[in-house]
């Protein structure tokens, strides 16, 4: 079983055939067995990074990294302790110094965001779908590696209902994605766009709106 694109896949069987080893004699075992296969999206190569904005007053709830995170400035090396990640240790330092040493990074203040797609099927090309996953998908992982602090969000088009979870590693990442499979998608190519252009702010998280090659911040 093969699948062009990511998404879910529903495996139905409905019978079995049996053959003795011989071939001579079989029968025929009717069945309802069902199991979903989850594809998962494409990481591609991001050719265009987000620029996060540092315009805050300083407030915890305004704050787009916590302290020790945001790579984009060094303030401090210091020796390495439990708990550190991997990332953190600076090696050309450690090795000098001959013990391992870690980077100590400053705390910009800058809005939180929420990765929103636009989960639009017209009925007969899912390609359009597949690749705006696939870029959701994408800018993720980047600000997972840039360790960045940040939502993934989506509406369910029948309910109007909105879930969203805060990533902050790949399975979390992965377990808000197989989900959006599960969710009703739309007929109409501006929903998820209408919803969040019309509120701004969601919950005090600036929008990144994404379909297909198009992000574009809504707030």
């Amino acid at each position: 079983i093969k699948s062009r694109y990511s998404g879910l896949v529903i495996v139905r069987i409905i019978s079995v055939r049996v053959r003795d080893f011989s071939g001579m004699f079989s029968f025929t075992c009717k069945t309802e067995a069902t199991a979903d296969i989850i594809v998962m999206p494409e990481n591609k190569k991001i050719d265009k990074k987000l620029e996060v904005l540092s315009d805050g007053d300083g407030s915890e709830n305004q704050t787009q990294n916590k302290k020790g995170t945001d790579v984009s400035e060094i303030s401090d090396i210091r020796e390495y302790v439990a708990g550190d990640k991997q990332q953190q240790i600076h090696w050309k330092i450690s090795a000098k110094w001959d013990k391992l040493m870690v980077k100590e990074y400053g705390m910009p203040y800058t809005n939180e965001l929420m990765l929103v797609p636009e989960l639009y099927f017209d009925g007969e090309n899912p390609k359009p779908l597949d690749e705006t996953i696939d870029v959701l998908y994408s800018y993720a992982y980047e600000l997972l590696r840039e360790n960045r602090i940040f939502y993934v969000g989506y509406i369910n088009a029948l309910t109007s209902e909105t879930s969203s979870l805060r990533i902050e590693s790949v399975e979390d990442l992965d377990v808000i994605v197989k989900q959006m499979f599960y969710t009703n998608i739309s007929n109409d190519p501006k929903f998820s766009y209408n919803y969040f252009k019309g509120i701004g702010r969601y919950e005090g998280k600036s929008i990144v709106y994404i379909k297909e090659a198009v992000i574009s911040c809504l707030s």
